[in-house]
């Protein structure tokens, strides 16, 4: 009997590391970053929208304080592909691009943090739901600077609601 007590400890221990090496759970975005204090973990559900009008995908992960949001601008249609990271605010023309921006708390108050350079990957783009991964850097009021490396798995898709899309869309002639 005083055997099955350790082992019983180090069989919980190996499912809760192996479930750490598997990334997360279906619905849910897994952010890494470290600030001047400490590293950080963001683990959240993520909710994500679909605008057919401006092909453009929405996913929008909040925990308590802190709240990450990515938007990503795709060529014509939501498929598998590769979005670099541009500074947020800025229009581009050409597709696809992606802008970002966090909002986390910091030692004394809540920062927030808007998208410089990277890349979001969708490695699973249906209709119905997207799965990918980002390693993306992102900037401060103070010339703070992160760099944040996440993953996202299997997080259904919901039309976006109208209207919907950028603001700054210039008009079609």
């Amino acid at each position: 009997m005083s055997r099955a007590v350790p082992f019983l400890v180090l069989c919980i221990l190996a499912c809760r590391s192996s479930r750490a090496a598997r990334g997360p759970v279906e619905g849910q975005l897994e952010l890494h970053w470290n600030d001047s204090a400490r590293a950080v973990t963001l683990l959240a559900p993520v909710e994500a929208h679909w605008c057919a009008g401006d092909t453009l995908l929405e996913l929008l992960a909040i925990h308590r304080d802190t709240s990450f949001g990515v938007a990503l601008l795709a060529r014509d249609s939501l498929r598998a592909d590769s979005f670099m990271v541009i500074q947020g605010g800025v229009y581009v023309p050409r597709r696809p691009y992606a802008e970002g921006a966090l909002r986390a708390l910091g030692v004394t108050d809540l920062k927030g943090y808007n998208s410089i350079w990277g890349l979001v990957t969708l490695t699973e783009a249906r209709s119905t739901r997207v799965s990918g991964s980002l390693d993306m850097h992102v900037a401060g009021g103070s010339h703070d600077t992160l760099h944040l490396v996440g993953r996202f798995d299997r997080v259904a898709v919901a039309p976006a609601g109208l209207p919907c899309g950028r603001s700054n869309k210039p008009r079609s002639p």
